[in-house]
């Protein structure tokens, strides 16, 4: 269901170089199991768990968010790390049978932080088969943890003996490469940026610039949202008129919240909370009805909608958080400041406003970028002599060619 797997078998599915088999989990499921083929790419979905497996699990985080006892909520969620072992049990031994039957010359964990299907790969370690894990997020982030009012230690830590597990490891950040590598410093780790698309042609769609700014993303703390209002509220005693569209899903207390902060900061009328929509192509619409995307994330990998509004051509506005500085690796391709520099993220919007000349060259030299870093083509090439240095290097210890290999920098 993640957009950046599909659009990965999306481009692999036309490339004769490898043969592709998924073994996925799918909550939407009514059977058990289902297999099927398409565009050459063979598919094997199993159902995660019953609903009773489902009622217990929600049950236990319910109780540990109610309680607040830290003696008791470590007991809970010690006793959900064994719920899931033996939960998960039946599911680890039906993809271990699959795998037994297509004998994978790579197997290619895409995430260890869900236990619906991250699991499944610890009952594979045996198997006498090189196995990659991309790192897509972190749970067990120390910065996130801080943050969250609710952090399933469970999940942390089957997450963690993932990371400490193996030995091939796909990063798309810095950041992802410093966290995994101080738990497994002899690791082999090499970049994966991830495949990003819009699939829509910006210039073919015809929308009318309603906003000066749009946000795109969860619409949470961590996200930036409320140094984006404040930085707002300053432009708007010079520019009046400026205006604001978010887009993503919210919690209705935290919308109060934001609403009240909006109008306390005399913005009430300058800001239009849109909420979640579900389509990707409509949502990048509604994107291109602002001049600016503006994502001031305070915890972050590589923000994905930073990526695609770039695609989108918007001029992109942002902090140096964890991975986004690979957006200027090889030049300004968005206007950054430090995390948490309010004043600098409220001088760079107000510059890409006044400025429309150089917005626009900006903007073109953030799409060049991103096509050119997350696009298809170059990654798929990439992939592919990623995965045969790996089994080469499992199978033979032939050394990893040292341009394939992450560093960080």
């Amino acid at each position: 269901m993640a957009v950046w797997i599909t659009n990965r078998l999306k481009a692999f599915a036309s490339c004769d170089a490898l043969e592709i088999h998924v073994v996925s989990s799918h909550e939407g499921m009514i059977y058990c199991t289902q297999t099927f083929e398409i565009n050459g790419i063979h598919y094997y979905f199993f159902k995660p768990w019953t609903a009773y497996g489902k009622f217990i699990e929600t049950s236990m985080n319910y109780a540990v968010q109610k309680i607040g006892n830290k003696f008791v909520s470590h007991i809970i969620f010690n006793a959900k790390y064994l719920f899931w072992r033996y939960l998960f049990l039946q599911q680890r031994r039906y993809v271990k049978s699959l795998v037994n039957r297509i004998e994978p010359d790579l197997i290619y964990l895409n995430g260890a932080e869900n236990p619906y299907y991250s699991s499944t790969v610890l009952g594979l370690k045996k198997l006498s088969v090189p196995i990659c894990i991309h790192i897509q997020g972190i749970v067990g982030d120390p910065q996130v943890i801080r943050v969250s009012e609710f952090n399933d230690i469970s999940r942390i830590r089957l997450e963690h003996k993932i990371h400490t597990s193996f030995e091939y490891f796909m990063v798309g950040s810095a950041e992802h490469y410093r966290l995994i590598k101080h738990e497994n410093p002899t690791a082999k780790y090499m970049f994966g940026p991830g495949i990003r698309t819009i699939n829509i042609d910006p210039l073919t769609v015809e929308v009318q610039k309603e906003f000066d700014f749009v946000f795109m993303s969860r619409v949470t703390p961590i996200k930036g949202i409320e140094h984006l209002l404040k930085a707002l509220s300053t432009i708007h005693v010079e520019l009046p008129e400026v205006s604001l569209l978010v887009l993503g899903p919210v919690s209705q207390k935290y919308l109060a919240y934001l609403k009240d902060m909006c109008k306390s900061h005399g913005i009430g009328n300058s800001v239009v909370f849109a909420g979640h929509v579900p389509k990707r192509d409509d949502l990048y619409r509604e994107a291109l009805k602002a001049k600016i995307f503006v994502l001031p994330t305070t915890i972050e990998g590589l923000a994905t909608s930073a990526v695609e509004a770039m695609l989108l051509g918007l001029p992109v506005v942002t902090y140096a958080t964890g991975g986004m500085p690979l957006l200027n690796s090889d030049g300004e391709n968005v206007l950054m400041c430090e995390t948490g520099n309010i004043e600098g993220l409220t001088n760079n919007m107000k510059r890409l406003l006044t400025d429309p000349d150089f917005a626009q060259e900006l903007a073109l030299r953030g799409q060049a970028f991103a096509k050119r870093t997350f696009g298809a083509e170059a990654n798929v090439k990439r992939n592919i002599r990623q995965y045969r240095a790996i089994i080469e290097h499992y199978h033979h210890g032939t050394p990893i060619p040292k341009d394939l290999l992450y560093t960080g920098a």
